[in-house]
Parts: structure tokens; sequence; C-alpha cells
């Protein structure tokens, strides 16, 4: 058969748009890329689509339909983010315009945040822990304090009691930015490590728990 064309970033958010999914498009790229890479064997691949709409996948109303929107997203969004295991072409997390206001450094944490829990969601599955690659457990390590980080500062930025001048929140939207760049790096390391291991059927490391 041939190659279907790849879906682009806004064809599939008009697409979980139409279909009113519950899950933002941010969040579905980490969740599927962290599937995509999990070394998880289950049938966690299978069930993926019906956790992005939390359990009611959406209903169509013509065959047609059905097989569009599983060309684009299960097929065409799929085979582009499963491109990503060649070191050569990264995964990034979303890149979003965020100015040094309160309101707007709160929102790309919480996006980040989204990002974070779709890959570890997608990597782990139903597992509570994984054999992995040492070099995807410190990788793994360096998500989840980032993660705490970003947990951290979400109730600093909606206390309006806290001082909060245009050069603090200049430096801490450097600080996000930072912060984004070295989880790029790391979900790279995890997507990266997991696949050789599967190429090479072994593991060299205990397995990790996610908490």
């Amino acid at each position: 058969m041939p190659k279907l064309p790849y879906a682009s970033d806004n064809e599939v958010i008009a697409m979980l748009e139409r279909y009113q999914c519950p899950t933002p498009f941010h969040q579905v790229r980490t969740l599927f890329m962290g599937c995509i890479a999990s070394p998880v064997e289950s049938d966690w691949q299978g069930e993926i689509f019906e956790h992005v709409w939390e359990g009611t996948p959406p209903e169509f109303e013509f065959s047609e339909d059905e097989d569009e929107f599983t060309e684009m997203i299960l097929i065409g969004f799929w085979n582009r983010l499963a491109d990503h295991q060649d070191e050569n072409n990264p995964f990034h997390l979303v890149r979003l315009n965020v100015q040094p206001t309160r309101e707007s450094i709160q929102h790309l944490t919480q996006v980040r945040l989204q990002e974070l829990d779709g890959f570890f969601k997608g990597l782990f599955g139903y597992e509570r822990a994984l054999n992995l690659p040492e070099s995807a457990g410190d990788a793994l390590d360096t998500l989840m304090e980032i993660e705490s980080i970003l947990v951290a500062m979400l109730p600093l930025l909606k206390d309006l009691g806290k001082p909060a001048g245009p050069a603090s929140m200049k430096e801490l939207v450097s600080k996000c930015e930072q912060l984004t760049m070295i989880a790029d790096v790391r979900i790279n390391q995890v997507i990266l490590a997991c696949q050789e291991a599967r190429h090479h059927s072994k593991s060299s490391s205990e397995p990790r728990t996610l908490h």
C-alpha cells in the first residue's frame, strides 16, 4: 500500500476539535510519543485512542468519516511522531509565545505539566515500573525534577500577594525556556534509549517506578 501523507499539526488540531477531544493537542502529542517509545508489551498501544477520549471515543456518522480520522490521527500523525526515534529528527515540546506576565507564564507552566504527564502516561501505560536502560532512567529522573519545579511554580504565580515586577517576570520566562530545552533533551534521550533497547532486545538497569 502507498505510504499515507503525514498529517500537519493544524489538521490534527482541527480533527480533534471536530470530535470534541477532551485532551489538548499538546498532551496528545506527548502521550502518543511516550506510547511509541514505550517498551511495554501489552494492549496499551491499542487502548491509547480510547484513553485520549477519556473512555468515550467519538462516534462516526459515516464510514468515510471514520476512515478519514484513522488515516489522519492513527496513521499519518502517529507515523510522523514515530519518525522522532531518530537522533537527526528530535522531538520538541510545543513552543508558545510567552509574555512576561503571570497569566502567560502560568499558561506555559500548565501546558508543560500536561505534556510531561502525557509522556509519562504514554511511556508507562498501566505499569508502575519499567525495565529501562540506565540513560533512560536518568533522563526520567530529570524530567520528574522539572515536573516538581513546575508544580511548585503554579501556586506562586497564582498568589497575587507575591511581588512580581517586570524584571522578575522576564527572568522567570528565561528560566522556563531553559527548562523546556532541558526537557526536550531528556525526552529524546528516553526515546532513543528505548528504541535502541528494543532493537537489541535487552535492558541495562533495574525497574524504575514513576511516582
